[in-house]
């Protein structure tokens, strides 16, 4: 199925196949603005001296060239190159990028040139377009509008039955990934940026929730696990006797005094048993009163597990806003 590439910057236009490039500038209404959008060409100096080494219709040397994704694409090339404008007062003058804007014109049209020898069916299309007086009868902005156009349809095709290469083309595809990498670096500097104004602020966003959740996850798990083993040794005896009850207790209660902290509010038992009972209230089991008291042993028994060791390592973890809270360091 013929399908026309529809690229949208300049990134796409330049990692195109050769072929999806040989069909872009045959046949898109504007090629020079992907998908409408204004883009910049070039962009990247040039050496002083530009000139394309080896060519067996695959460019075996050059220098580097970024921002020209239409070098050496016969179809740009041959539409853009001979156009022409009259201006009043001025007469007629050249009339598109080949010949106002482009620094490397004359190797691209090298390289064209030297392309369209290596393909007879290409060639003889290319004949055929020059008697019809291609270069002076094309109309750029309406390529395939008489019989010039009609041939130059042909030399597209033609075109595109041979896949061309450069060494160039590993180049483009790595400076893109590298810009690609430096834009993720640049957005992953503004994502900590704006999530340490959050947390300095007590804006916290769901991430940050879901961050609380794993630190809490993973307290929970270590504590379940010496509490597992403790009620086979039954040692020690603080958490032997601790009933299963309270391992959920304590972490509905850790974790609203730290989510309240994070959010700068007041996160003292009274403020922890009102958020229990707000967003939880099956939690409750009793007065409010009740639930004060049960929290405040919570948070006290959540200090008590915070200094003690076991396998040399505190029971419960303090909790590290700055480590444990994702893309803010």
């Amino acid at each position: 199925m013929f399908k026309i590439p529809t690229p949208t910057s300049m990134r796409d236009l330049e990692l195109m196949s050769y072929e999806e490039k040989v069909r872009y500038w045959a046949h898109a209404a504007n090629p020079w603005q992907p998908g409408g959008n204004r883009v910049k060409f070039g962009g990247v100096a040039l050496p002083k001296s530009f000139r394309p080494g080896r060519l067996e219709g695959n460019i075996l040397s050059m220098p580097t060239l970024i921002g020209w994704p239409c070098f050496g694409i016969a179809t740009a090339r041959l539409r853009y190159r001979d156009a022409k404008k009259f201006v009043k007062g001025r007469g007629v003058l050249p009339n598109s990028r080949c010949q106002t804007r482009c620094p490397v014109q004359e190797e691209c049209e090298r390289i064209v040139q030297h392309r369209i020898e290596q393909i007879p069916a290409l060639k003889r299309a290319y004949d055929s377009w020059m008697q019809a007086d291609g270069p002076r009868q094309m109309k750029p902005e309406k390529p395939h509008s008489n019989l010039s156009g009609s041939i130059f349809r042909v030399l597209a095709l033609e075109a595109e039955k041979v896949s061309f290469t450069s060494v160039n083309d590993q180049r483009v595809a790595e400076h893109y990934h590298a810009r690609a990498e430096e834009e993720r670096a640049r957005a992953s500097d503004k994502k900590r940026s704006q999530r340490r104004k959050q947390l300095s602020t007590g804006e916290l966003d769901e991430a940050h929730v879901r961050d609380l959740s794993v630190a809490l996850n993973a307290r929970l798990m270590r504590l379940k696990a010496l509490w597992d083993q403790a009620q086979i040794t039954r040692s020690p005896p603080y958490l032997a006797k601790l009933p299963k009850q309270s391992l959920v207790d304590l972490g509905r209660s850790w974790f609203g005094r730290e989510l309240l902290k994070a959010q700068k509010q007041k996160h003292g038992a009274t403020h922890v048993a009102r958020w229990i009972l707000d967003t939880k209230p099956e939690q409750a089991r009793g007065t409010f009163d009740a639930l004060v008291t049960r929290v405040s042993k919570d948070l006290n028994r959540i200090a008590d597990f915070e200094r003690r060791l076991l396998d040399g390592e505190p029971i419960w973890p303090a909790f590290v806003p700055s480590r444990e809270f994702k893309d803010v360091c």
